[in-house]
């Protein structure tokens, strides 16, 4: 019996070692890295989510050509965010213009264990009535429609980021943040093409 004990004994504590060692050997390999290989890296790992990391402001966007781009976007979406963890305050603006309902939709909030924004820019088909806009998908602009985006994410009046971007959902994730969403504002400026 003490036989089997000191194997399972000996087998754990190889396994420990064999884990500290990987760890180890791991982090001396990121900090030999320099700073455009630490990018290149995280981008490479980044980018199929449909992000990238920005150095300069210390914030994960949006690609213009993110695989959500495809999802378009529903008032159900935000319904069951919270299940995701993500609770963030959202304020949706709709409009008609040019035979169809636009839909803009602002997000701020905490995103699990990331503080961030969103802006949206979304259209439908055609000229929607007031009580069908929250159950309908609305379809992502396209390249020519695409308006300029510029927001400053603020932290009780405070920056945390700032991006100005041509874009249809444009992002900005601060990892390993962690904010009540009352205490964040939004500085927006938006200019549509013409």
């Amino acid at each position: 019996m003490n036989r089997y004990i000191l194997l399972v004994i000996l087998f754990f504590s190889a396994i420990f070692l064999f884990l500290y060692i990987r760890k180890y050997l791991a982090i001396r390999k990121i900090c030999a890295m320099s700073v455009p290989e630490k990018l290149a890296r995280i981008n490479q790992i980044s980018v199929p989510f449909g992000f990238r990391y920005n150095l300069s402001q210390d914030v994960f966007t949006s690609e213009t050509d993110a695989w959500q781009k495809e999802c378009g976007y529903c008032a159900f979406y935000d319904s069951q965010a919270p299940l995701f963890h993500m609770i963030f305050d959202c304020e949706p603006v709709y409009f008609n213009y040019n035979g169809v309902t636009w839909l803009i939709e602002f997000w701020k909030g905490q995103y699990g264990i990331t503080t961030g924004c969103e802006i949206g820019c979304y259209k439908s088909d055609r000229i929607l009535a007031k009580n069908e806009r929250k159950n309908t998908l609305f379809e992502t602009v396209s390249g020519e429609e695409m308006p300029v985006f510029s927001v400053t994410l603020l932290q009780d009046g405070l920056p945390v980021s700032r991006l100005c971007e041509r874009h249809w959902w444009l992002t900005s994730f601060c990892t390993g943040k962690y904010t009540e969403p009352e205490s964040l504002s939004m500085k927006i400026t938006i200019v549509f093409p013409q």
